[in-house]
Parts: structure tokens; C-alpha cells; sequence
């Protein structure tokens, strides 16, 4: 997605610079630590595949069949 600049939406009635500065911070630290708890995720499912997948003697893909 491609997301461009607009200098009228960094004004917001009632909020200082610094302040829409912090939020972004937040968000921007929000969004990092949700894509590390769904790459965590992914690697739990995976690594719980590849335990049922050796319980019922099924030889589980590789990583890189999974990733193409």
C-alpha cells in the first residue's frame, strides 16, 4: 500500500506536534510488536505441526515449500 504525505493531516485541532509525534511513536511500536507476535505465532503453529505431523508419521514440508 502506498501511503503519501499530506501536511493538513499533521495539523490536528487540540494536539501539539509533540503529541501527534508521541502517537506516532506509539503506533509505529504497536505495529512492530504485532507483526513480532504473529511471526511468534506462525512459529508455534509451525513448530505444532511438525510434532503432530511426527506423531502420525506424516514428514512435514520444508520452510521454504511454505514460504513460496
Amino acid at each position: 500500500m502506498l501511503l503519501t504525505a499530506d501536511a493538513g493531516l499533521a495539523e490536528v485541532p487540540g494536539c501539539t506536534r509533540e503529541q501527534l509525534d508521541a502517537l506516532a511513536r506509539s503506533v509505529e511500536l504497536r505495529r512492530q510488536q504485532l507483526e513480532a507476535d504473529i511471526r511468534d505465532y506462525i512459529a508455534a503453529k509451525q513448530a505444532e505441526l511438525r510434532r503432530h505431523g511426527h506423531e502420525v508419521g506424516v514428514p512435514a514440508p520444508s520452510l521454504r515449500a511454505v514460504r513460496d
